[in-house]
């Protein structure tokens, strides 16, 4: 098998936001086929990608970068979902975290700028830092709220943004750099992947023990929380009872499969000694 090719990367941030840079375009080089080189500060030689403050024409390809990008990174909060900025890219509205608005691409005759910060709105999902923000709350109990997340909030759930990211960078290494085109696994005539998909805590969550236990809990606790308890009595009485179905979720999975003409076979993976007797589903004829 051919090494992957040497591609060279000026990066031009601040110290502190340099590893999250080189995760991020590890990441995409490795989807890309290629080998990443990183210098730093001063121009580097035959440099192929610059990511800065200010993006150069005089190199093959560039990517808009903002100072205040690094800041955001060393506190711990969630991005404001206002400022998520969406534009075209294949027919759909692509978000973008960290970007100004305008077009995608600006090109010259020989070279690309990227406009948009793919790189630190890769990470802000490839690094889970919704989940690590969330964790991080002082009344926090190791979960996440789905409904505070920028998927929810701008309903892109199923958009693989960062798969759309490296195929924004692919794009323009096809049109400045074509001696590094044709490597990517997007090229690659394969006949299946594999992806680690979902992280599945509970097989079935409410099952008839659980929602027993909440239903007593709420009876029990009426009188000092009439109103949530008696909208928790009749939401998990009725809902849970009638019309929830752990399989709806599956089901919706495969008509999204038949949409795009894929087919799929899936593993499940886990272990059978979980505290929660819900989470050892593995173990289970039915699962």
């Amino acid at each position: 098998m051919e090494s992957a090719p040497n591609i060279n990367i000026l990066l031009q941030v601040p110290e502190s936001y340099l590893p999250k840079a080189e995760y991020v375009f590890r990441n995409f080089c490795t989807i890309l086929g290629l080998n990443p080189v990183f210098s730093y500060g001063a121009q580097g030689e035959a440099v192929h990608i610059y990511y800065g403050a200010s993006p150069r024409a005089e190199y093959p390809v560039s990517i808009a970068f903002k100072e205040r990008t690094a800041a955001f990174y060393k506190k711990t909060e969630l991005y404001t979902v206002d400022e998520v900025n969406f534009r075209e890219f294949r027919g759909e509205m692509i978000p973008f975290l960290f970007s100004r608005g305008g077009e995608v691409y600006g090109f010259s005759r020989q070279n690309c700028i990227i406009n948009k910060d793919i790189i630190a709105s890769a990470f802000y999902f490839l690094s889970g830092w919704q989940e690590y923000v969330q964790s991080k709350e002082e009344d926090s109990q190791g979960r996440v709220d789905y409904a505070r997340s920028l998927q929810q909030h701008w309903n892109f759930t199923q958009m693989p943004v960062v798969d759309i990211y490296a195929q924004i960078l692919e794009n323009a290494i096809k049109r400045s750099l074509p001696q590094f085109a044709g490597f990517s696994v997007f090229e690659r005539k394969k006949s299946f992947t594999l992806a680690l998909s979902h992280d599945i805590d509970y097989w079935k969550f409410w099952t008839k023990k659980h929602l027993l236990d909440t239903l007593k809990y709420n009876l029990k606790s009426f009188k000092k929380r009439p109103a949530q308890a008696l909208y928790k009595l009749i939401g998990h009485a009725l809902h849970k009872s009638f019309f929830h179905s752990h399989y709806r979720l599956l089901k919706s999975m495969v008509k999204k499969e038949e949409a795009l003409g894929a087919e799929s076979t899936w593993f499940l993976m886990g272990k059978e000694d979980y505290p929660d007797a819900r989470q050892s589903y593995i173990k289970e004829p039915a699962v």
